[in-house]
C-alpha cells in the first residue's frame, strides 16, 4: 500500500552526530607519618562540542589532612582517642545537558519534500557564546573520638557554580522558542553533623544512640540578563529570582474570604487589594517559603543483650512548606474523592458568612486561575518526625543446632515495622508527598532466616 512518490511513500528518520573529546590529568598524593596528608588533581579537557574559543577547560583540587591524634604525646591518650582534620578546594567545568546543536549548526532532514527534494532544517538555535558551567567547591570537616564511646563528626561545604546553564525562552522572531544560555551564579552550601554514644559496651549489655543533623540552602546569587528568570513567555511564577533559593514556592498573598462574594482576596505588589476573579500578574506573585525542607536528620536508639537485638530509627524534616491539598468532595459527581475534617462548617455558602476558611465551591470560570496557584492561607508547614523503622532480632544459639539440629549453621528469626506514626503540623494530607494517594503506610515483615 505504499508508493515510492507522493504522501504514501515510507518515511525514515535516525539521529547520527559525532563528536569527539580528549583529557589528561594528573594526580599527586603524599603523607607522612600518618599525621600529615597532602594530595593533588589536575584535568585538561577538551570538547568539540564547544566552540574553539572555550574547548579547553581545566577541572583540579587540593586537599590538607591532619591527624594530630598520631602525635606520640597523644597517641596513648585514654581520653581524646582520635581527632582528625580535613580541608579541600576545587574547581571543575560541566557540560551536562549540552549536545551539538546547542553550540554548533546541526542541520537535519526532514521527512517531508518539497517536489522531489527533502528538506533540511536548523534543529535549534545555537548559541556560539555558550561556556561550560564553573562550579567551585570547598569543604571542611572534623571528626572527633573521646574515650572511644562518643564519637563526633562535622562537615561544612559550600559550592558556587558561575555561567550555570538553562534553557531559557526567546522571542519567537528567531524561530525558535528556547535557546541554551550560561544564565547566572548559583550557590549552594550548608553543613552536616554527626554523633554517636556508647552507653553500655559490656560482653552481655550494649546500648548505643546515633544522631544527625543536616542544613542546606542555596541562593540565586546573580542572573546576568534579569532579576527574574522565568523559563516560558506566559509562566507567571519565577523559576529563579535573584537573592531567592531556587527551591522556593511562589505564590499570592492571602488576605482571606470575602464574606460578601465568598471568593478569597489577595494583596497586590502594593499593598493594594485584588479580587479572585481578576487575572493573576506576575508582580503579584510572592515566594511563600522553601518547597524543600532544608534541615533533616535522624536518630537512632540501639540495645543488645546477648542474643536479642532492638533498634529504632527517627527520621525528621522542618523548615520548609507544602501546599494543602483541596481536591475534596464539592458534588455528588466529587463523592468518591474526601473531605477534610470540618470541612462543611469552615467554608462560605451565603454572604455573610465571616472568618471561613474554605472559599465558595459556586463560583465563575474567571476565579479559576487564582484559585490554582498556592496562597499563604492554603500552605502549611511541611516538617514531620517519623518512626521509619523498628526492629526486634533474635539470633538463634549455635550451640542448639550442634546439639539438635547440625544442619543448620545459623538461624535468626526478626520482626521488622516501618512507617508505624508520623508526628506533624501539616494537615489534612501527608506532609512528604502532599496528598493522600501518596502516603507512607506502615509494613510489617517478619523474616526467618537459616543457613545451612
Amino acid at each position: 500500500n505504499h508508493a515510492l512518490k507522493g504522501e504514501r511513500r515510507p518515511s525514515i528518520s535516525a539521529r547520527k552526530d559525532k563528536n569527539a573529546q580528549i583529557g589528561f590529568g594528573l594526580v599527586f598524593g603524599y603523607s607522612y607519618d600518618s599525621i600529615y596528608d597532602f594530595f593533588a588533581t589536575y584535568k585538561a579537557d577538551a570538547s568539540s562540542i564547544l566552540p574553539k574559543s572555550k574547548r579547553w577547560n581545566g577541572a583540579w583540587a587540593i586537599g590538607l589532612g591532619w591527624t594530630p591524634g598520631r602525635y606520640s604525646f597523644l597517641k596513648d591518650n585514654k581520653i581524646l582517642t582520635g581527632l582528625n582534620f580535613r580541608l579541600s578546594y576545587g574547581h571543575i567545568a560541566n557540560l551536562a545537558g549540552v549536545s551539538p546543536e546547542s553550540t554548533i549548526g546541526t542541520f537535519s532532514y526532514s521527512t517531508n519534500y518539497y517536489s522531489d527534494t527533502r528538506l533540511l532544517y536548523l534543529q535549534a538555535l545555537y548559541n556560539l557564546e555558550l561556556k561550560p558551567e564553573q562550579t567551585a567547591s570547598f569543604d571542611f570537616s572534623t571528626s572527633l573520638e573521646i574515650c572511644k564511646r562518643f564519637s563526633f563528626d562535622f562537615n561544612i561545604y559550600i559550592r558556587q557554580t558561575k555561567d550555570a546553564i538553562l534553557d531559557v525562552p526567546i522571542p519567537l522572531s528567531n524561530g525558535f522558542s528556547n535557546m541554551l544560555r550560561n544564565i547566572g551564579i548559583l550557590r549552594n552550601e550548608g553543613y552536616e553533623l554527626s554523633t554517636r554514644i556508647k552507653i553500655l559496651d559490656g560482653n552481655d549489655w550494649r546500648m548505643s544512640l546515633r544522631g544527625s543533623l543536616a542544613y542546606n540552602r542555596n541562593k540565586v546569587v546573580d542572573l546576568y540578563y534579569t532579576k527574574r528568570l522565568y523559563t516560558s513567555e506566559s509562566a507567571l511564577v519565577p523559576d529563579y529570582e535573584v537573592g531567592k533559593p531556587y527551591d522556593i514556592l511562589f505564590g499570592l498573598h492571602s488576605l482571606g474570604i470575602n464574606p460578601m462574594t465568598g471568593l478569597p482576596v489577595f494583596r497586590g505588589a502594593n499593598g493594594e487589594e485584588v479580587q479572585a476573579i481578576q487575572n493573576v500578574r506576575r508582580e503579584n506573585i510572592f515566594a511563600l517559603g522553601h518547597s524543600t525542607p532544608p534541615y533533616t536528620g535522624s536518630f537512632n536508639f540501639s540495645l543488645s543483650y546477648r542474643n536479642f537485638d532492638f533498634d529504632m530509627d527517627f527520621y525528621y524534616v522542618f523548615g520548609g512548606v507544602k501546599p494543602y491539598n483541596y481536591t475534596y468532595v464539592r458534588s455528588a459527581d466529587k463523592a468518591y474523592l474526601n473531605a477534610a475534617k470540618g470541612q462543611l462548617e469552615n467554608m462560605w455558602f451565603k454572604p455573610g458568612d465571616s472568618g471561613k476558611k474554605y472559599h465558595s465551591p459556586f463560583y465563575s470560570s474567571s476565579a479559576i486561575a487564582s484559585l490554582e496557584y498556592p496562597n499563604s492561607r492554603t500552605i502549611g508547614k511541611s516538617d514531620y518526625l517519623r518512626l521509619s523503622m523498628l526492629s526486634l532480632r533474635y539470633r538463634i544459639p549455635s550451640k542448639f543446632f550442634e546439639n539438635h539440629l547440625s544442619v543448620v549453621k545459623y538461624a535468626s528469626i526478626a520482626f521488622q515495622a516501618s512507617n508505624l506514626f508520623t508526628i506533624t503540623p501539616y494537615k489534612e494530607s501527608d506532609p512528604e508527598t502532599g496528598t493522600l494517594a501518596g502516603s507512607l503506610q506502615p509494613v510489617l515483615t517478619l523474616n526467618i532466616s537459616l543457613t545451612f
